[in-house]
């Protein structure tokens, strides 16, 4: 504190002898300095013997040295509760504190050094942000940023330095991932083996994302799928025997999958060409869970588009149609080599 006293030179009994000024210079640790000028006046009495002389005492209030986080859903700003944020001081003492129902959470009396803030868990359908934030607390406490790790793709951490000397941290999560299960089968239900398809990101289906083979059973996976994107997925290789599926007018038959999610309201919603599913069992079931979500696609290849098997009676009654169209046009050429010798 440092203080000023103007002196009036004035003594008389329950007279003003001057003022005194009080303002704070350096501030607690994990506090706030106030820079208020407090101005106090000193009095003097006499009670017949001697002078006495008084003035008030004044009370300075103290604001603590806060970080203030807040927890937001990229892209869309919707708080998320439940978050738990692991705090780290210069001498290793470490707190947790947890998001409320508005997204925010509070770290107060800040010490001096270095401090790190990090995710420590995220409730269910988010992916936990990876990046570590540090920043420092010096003598006058003043905060000063030091170092964020944290990119886009898991969201972003973004560190200010209010005007009151207090902080803010604003921290993103994405949604979690999901996977596309397909399960190939013939309209007899057999599951098929060898069916490739490939993922795209435009509805052109220029943009390759992924492909994947069915197996034995028939199932293949595309893993690591955003929320809120859309997706094309076609057949681009049939099992062997088989023919891909085309639609009436002879294109390719491409589906289009979309989902949402909203965690906090415990919604997940799976789209194939735009109709909306959210049944856990059927053709397009979503399974998994709140965590781990998976949707599902059956699709089906028609026996009747089933390639002709070598040594089948197909294939013999083919081979012998072939036979016979190739004598009849040798018999028709003959016939037709001797009318003209006859004309002639």
């Amino acid at each position: 504190m440092t203080q000023g006293v103007e002196n009036k030179n004035n003594f008389s009994g329950l007279s003003g002898l001057g003022t005194i000024s009080i303002q704070e210079t350096k501030a607690p640790e994990g506090y706030l300095l106030n820079s208020e000028i407090y101005v106090i006046k000193i009095t003097s009495t006499n009670d017949g013997s001697e002078f006495v002389y008084t003035y008030n005492q004044p009370k300075i209030p103290e604001t603590l040295l806060t970080l203030d986080i807040v927890k937001v859903l990229k892209g869309k700003d919707a708080p998320i509760s439940g978050v738990v944020f692991l705090h780290t001081d210069s001498k290793g003492n470490q707190e947790e504190v947890t998001t409320d129902e508005k997204g925010q959470a509070v770290l107060k009396g800040l010490t001096r050094g270095t401090h790190t803030i990090q995710e420590k868990s995220v409730p269910d359908g988010y992916t936990k942000n990876l990046g570590v934030l540090k920043f420092s607390v010096d003598e006058n406490n003043k905060i000063t940023l030091l170092e964020n790790t944290a990119t886009d793709k898991t969201g972003t951490m973004k560190f200010t330095v209010r005007e009151d000397g207090t902080a803010q941290l604003h921290v993103e999560d994405v949604l979690a991932p999901y996977q596309l299960i397909v399960h190939k089968v013939n309209d007899h239900a057999k599951v098929l083996e060898g069916a490739e398809f490939t993922l795209y990101a435009d509805k052109d289906c220029k943009q390759e994302l992924q492909k994947a083979t069915s197996g034995t059973d028939g199932i293949l996976r595309f893993e690591d799928l955003e929320v809120d994107k859309k997706y094309y997925l076609k057949e681009t290789k049939a099992p062997d025997g088989y023919q891909i599926p085309v639609n009436a007018d002879g294109s390719d038959i491409v589906y289009e999958i979309y989902t949402k999610s909203d965690p906090q309201k415990d919604l997940f919603e799976y789209y194939v060409n735009g109709k909306k599913y959210t049944d856990a069992t059927g053709d397009f079931a979503i399974t998994g869970t709140k965590a781990d979500r998976e949707v599902n696609l059956k699709v089906v290849n028609p026996v009747g588009m089933k390639m002709p098997e070598t040594g089948s009676p197909w294939t013999v009654g083919i081979l012998l149609t072939g036979l016979g169209l190739i004598v009849a046009g040798y018999v028709m050429m003959i016939r037709k080599g001797k009318q003209e010798d006859e004309e002639k």
